[in-house]
């Protein structure tokens, strides 16, 4: 029997892809395989150029802007989220919950990387269950796409969405707001552009594939309509999973927020 096996980042629920793969391909396994690390860098092939050992996977839904750019990397574009911002029940942003915050909502505030760079800086990376218990603590707040949230809320957090107008490309990108479907191009084969024809909802049969389809020109959409790119994975030119994200001008005195925990 054929098999695949498919990571998956925080924030992505791909329960219904795998359903239809099922129902289309009964003779073909698929395993999925959650992963920790939001821009999936740690997926290469045993033996694999960059000579870090990973798991074996034939290929990753995830948030390509978070990875670094590589040539051997193939991107399918599936759709593209909305951001939001996290921060404690008795932040002052919460009072927004329910409506959404603008920049110049944001701008009065430090946000959880400037508290840490501040309070430790030279801190590594922390996950997204230790961020949001940073936040709980009332040390700032956080942007991360509503997906996230939405998948490590809290009772103690308030989400508020974060305006249209304020979603910048640049942060979009830092933020790792859209998915994609990314493989190695040298995997390339019919079973994963029978995959591809599942995660962009064709119909059985159909034998358009990823290299028919032209260059995509704008982003995608929620509903997976979002045309597919030949653009190396990275090619936006954002920093790796962790860069940090674009500050919003200040206004007024800052808060001084809490240092972080120990």
């Amino acid at each position: 029997m054929e098999a695949l096996r498919i990571g998956f980042v925080p924030g992505v629920r791909p329960d219904k892809w795998w359903q239809r793969w099922r129902t289309a391909h009964p003779g073909t396994s698929l395993e999925p395989v959650a992963l920790e690390d939001a821009g999936a860098r740690h997926w290469t092939r045993p033996g694999s150029e960059d000579g870090q050992d990973g798991p074996l996977l034939d290929g990753v839904l995830c948030r390509p802007s978070l990875l670094p750019e590589d040539e051997a990397w193939q991107r399918v574009p599936l759709y593209t989220e909305a951001a939001v911002a996290v921060a404690a029940q008795d932040h002052a942003l919460a009072a927004l919950e329910g409506s959404e915050a603008g920049l110049e909502d944001l701008a009065e505030f430090e946000d959880l990387d400037e508290v840490l760079d501040r309070s430790d800086p030279g801190s590594g990376p922390l996950s997204v269950p230790q961020r949001f218990e940073l936040l709980a603590a009332g040390t700032g707040y956080d942007l991360v796409p509503a997906s996230v949230a939405r998948q490590f809320g809290r009772k103690d957090l308030a989400i508020v969405p974060l305006a249209e107008s304020a979603c910048t490309a640049e942060l979009a990108a830092r933020l790792g707001l859209q998915v994609a479907f990314v493989f190695r191009r040298a995997d390339d084969g019919p079973l994963l552009q029978d995959l591809i024809g599942v995660l962009k909802g064709r119909r059985p049969g159909s034998t358009r594939n990823a290299h028919d389809t032209p260059p995509e020109t704008g982003t995608g959409r929620a509903d997976g309509t979002a045309r597919a790119t030949s653009l190396p994975v990275g090619a936006h030119g954002a920093r790796g999973g962790h860069g940090r994200k674009p500050r919003p001008p200040r206004r007024g005195p800052r808060s001084s927020g809490s240092r972080r925990r120990r």
